[in-house]
């Protein structure tokens, strides 16, 4: 057997092999169904439609057309391919510590949106709204404090709302909150009567001297 045809024999083995993985560009993404399908344009304006695209179970993506996509053909079938990862250079965060991770979409790029795992246990989280459900019990246990300084806060849970801290600082929310409770007590307080106390008299009369917010005491003197 000559070079030649030990050449000849492997070239289609070569061409096999070549074939095996390959890069592409994203040009349409189909979400529908239960396995993500994409059509993609790979080697010389080569469309090759309806790719499986395999995801990390728990994970889940929608990537934006002209992203960048891994296939691996089985066999080196140009028509049996599966994107094993998808990239998106114009939007991939360059600003991770090394050991870091984020998750995050296009919207990061503009305004910090994403949640990350950075250096020294932090746990970062960035958005513009926040909802939070549990439909059962929520648990907080906070090791120091807890520094309250949204201007606008809703807690809605189902049965249970548990916070577990030696120290909460509420700030704003700590001096409305005793602003309501005063409120509510001198309310009750400056129309309370009392009943069978003067013979003769259903119920004595309010105070005199009405408590305001702010007075610890007040000198009221019942009315008859």
């Amino acid at each position: 057997m000559t070079l030649d045809d030990l050449k000849r024999f492997l070239d289609p083995i070569r061409r096999k092999l070549m074939l095996l993985l390959g890069r592409a560009v994203v040009a349409a993404v189909n979400n529908s169904g239960t396995t993500q399908r994409l059509q993609v344009v790979a080697l010389a304006d080569e469309v090759i439609t309806d790719v499986e695209r395999f995801q990390d179970y728990g994970f889940e993506g929608h990537p934006w057309p002209d992203s960048q996509a891994a296939i691996l053909f089985m066999h080196g079938n140009r028509d049996a391919g599966i994107v094993v990862a998808v990239h998106d250079r114009r939007y991939r965060p360059t600003d991770l510590a090394q050991g870091e991770v984020a998750v995050y979409t296009d919207e990061d790029k503009i305004t910090p949106f994403r949640v990350q795992l950075k250096r020294n246990r932090i746990l970062y989280v960035r958005a513009q709204d926040f909802s939070f459900y549990a439909d059962g019990t929520v648990v907080l246990n906070v090791g120091s404090s807890v520094t309250e300084t949204v201007p606008q806060k809703q807690v809605n849970a189902v049965t249970s709302f548990k916070v577990d801290s030696p120290v909460i600082e509420l700030g704003n929310l700590g001096s409305a909150l005793q602003q309501l409770v005063d409120e509510r007590f001198l309310v009750l307080f400056n129309s309370h009567v009392h009943s069978g106390v003067l013979a003769g008299v259903a119920n004595t009369g309010i105070p005199t001297s009405s408590a305001a917010i702010g007075v610890c005491g007040t000198s009221n003197v019942k009315g008859n």
